[in-house]
């Protein structure tokens, strides 16, 4: 699928979310590369996203996602990129064109600062846990 420049398309709310189609996968991929993830995938693809969760998964990831999975609120999408448009209801709203560039900007630089700063305590926390000492030797006898 050919990304959408968010400046010339038009975004309209579309719901049911689960019948709204994938979206533009950048808005997640860029997302997760500001927070500091790195793209370990196919370079031809590099904007495919794929999530396995299993029972090693975080507790707080899982209901993020099944939050989200579970949302009503309805999605942005431009007309053309929606698989069933018989099947949704898209409403224009929300911003469009320039300004919906820059709230996604804004929350990338969101992202990078709490990547930051999440950085910043775990380093201070490394620094601050002092080193194992060895334990005394104990003398038995026989």
């Amino acid at each position: 699928m050919e990304a959408l420049d968010p400046r010339r398309s038009i975004q309209f709310a579309t719901s049911p979310r689960h019948l709204a189609g994938g979206g533009d996968p950048r808005h997640i991929t860029q997302a997760l590369r500001a927070a500091g993830w790195k793209n370990l995938s196919d370079p031809d693809y590099p904007h495919v996203v794929h999530a396995f969760l299993d029972d090693r998964t975080p507790r707080h990831l899982l209901a993020g996602f099944t939050t989200a999975l579970a949302a009503t609120a309805p999605v942005q999408r431009p007309m053309a990129s929606v698989p069933h448009p018989h099947l949704v209801t898209q409403e224009r709203s929300g911003p469009q064109g320039e300004a919906l560039a820059e709230a996604h900007e804004q929350r990338l630089i969101a992202a990078r600062a709490a990547a930051r700063k999440a950085r910043r305590g775990a380093a201070v926390q490394t620094q601050r846990t002092p080193a194992p000492t060895a334990a005394p030797a104990i003398a038995r006898r026989r």
